[in-house]
């Protein structure tokens, strides 16, 4: 069982899309071989992610697993933003102030989520880059980041 890449696109009509994609090909080559098909790349913002984050967590069975930010070597920030997640996932904090501590880490500090890790008990871990790829070694992680990018989309 490999690990399997996919890459996140919206159709015509404005539905999420996953497409296989192989690291070692052209990224380039296939964000244009998939705009012929007319699909357009779609790209995670900080506040996406977040949103996305907390969908993930709001379901049963998932768990956070890791978070990677633009800078990585601030360790200090990514163990606070680890441990409000942990405080939300306890209970002890709403969506609302993840987004209003988020948003002022974000704007006091220039704080972004390049990645999020989140485990399932049933499928493994899946990895999801603010470009729109993600990992998995289990392809049921397709459809569940489908439907849960579409939930965190229309919060």
């Amino acid at each position: 069982m490999g690990r399997h890449s996919f890459k996140l696109f919206r159709n015509s009509a404005r539905e999420f899309v996953a497409k296989p994609f192989d690291m070692a090909d052209s990224y380039y080559t296939f964000l244009k071989r998939m705009n012929g098909e007319g699909l357009t790349q779609f790209l995670l913002t900080s506040d996406t992610m977040i949103n996305l984050l907390l969908s993930f967590l709001q379901s049963k069975n998932n768990y956070l697993a890791g978070i990677t930010l633009y800078d990585d070597d601030d360790v200090e920030a990514k163990e606070r933003i680890t441990n409000l997640f942990k405080a939300y996932m306890d209970g002890l904090l709403t969506d609302d102030d993840i987004h209003s501590r988020l948003d002022y880490l974000e704007s006091a500090f220039s704080i972004d989520l390049d990645a999020i890790s989140i485990r399932n008990n049933d499928h493994g871990v899946m990895t999801i880059r603010s470009n729109g790829v993600f990992d998995t070694y289990d392809v049921a992680w397709v459809n569940i980041v489908l439907c849960e990018l579409t939930k965190a989309w229309n919060r």
